[in-house]
């Protein structure tokens, strides 16, 4: 069976397979508490934190060996905080 064909070329059936998905390991790195400034330079992409950031990168990239050189480098960090949890009551009663 011939592609029906438009003035701007073939139509597309859907009947070609997509090409693979390749899933890679994150790589999850705990930072610890930090201060307002060191967290503020490193939104800008400064400062030491950022440092310590390119310097995985490079880890990374030194552990894929050649495959790195092809491949672009986008690091995605999460800062969050944790709350701490709600604490028991305890009732002492005076008799």
């Amino acid at each position: 069976m011939t592609e029906p064909k438009t003035k701007s070329g073939t139509i597309s059936t859907g009947t070609e397979n997509p090409p693979p998905i390749e899933a890679v390991t994150p790589v999850i790195v705990e930072m610890g508490k930090m201060k307002r400034k060191k967290f503020k330079a490193l939104k800008k992409g400064k400062g030491v934190l950022m440092d310590e950031v390119l310097d995985l990168l490079e880890e990374v990239a030194e552990g894929l060996g050649d495959d790195a050189r092809e491949k672009t480098f986008v690091p995605v960090v999460m800062i969050y905080e944790l709350k701490p949890g709600k604490k028991k009551r305890t009732i002492v009663l005076p008799f």
